[in-house]
């Protein structure tokens, strides 16, 4: 028989893998806005006082699109960590039920005293 806490499948590495892939997922994002809008530096020197508004509102939004990636990270690997405690949790809570159910006397301990049932 398996022992209780082979039951429980974790994989730490691969949960990690993902979280570590959504925080480059940030990066490359802010990557490709830059190399598609260029520096980002909206004002009357690099887009012209014509476009000021315009590249304001772009880069407000680029802004805004960064923010959510970070917040998705930061979403996921909460659910990483609580992921870890709840598998966690539930190892130490399957020990602790096998642990108990090795102490319960067998049928033929129970057989010994049939007085024992009747109380």
């Amino acid at each position: 028989m398996a022992a209780p806490r082979d039951r429980v499948r974790f994989d730490e590495q691969g949960v990690t893998s993902i979280a570590g892939r959504l925080a480059r997922s940030a990066d490359d994002s802010d990557h490709e806005c830059r190399h598609v809008l260029g520096n980002l530096e909206f004002g009357p020197r690099t887009a012209g006082e014509h476009y000021r508004n315009c590249g304001a509102v772009v880069e407000d939004g680029y802004r805004r699109v960064r923010r959510a990636c970070d917040e998705w990270v930061a979403t996921v690997n909460a659910h990483v960590d609580a992921l870890r405690t709840a598998a966690d949790h539930y190892t130490e809570r399957d020990a602790a039920t096998a642990d108990d159910l090795a102490r319960v006397p067998g049928p033929d301990t129970l057989r010994g005293d049939p007085g024992r049932w009747s109380r």
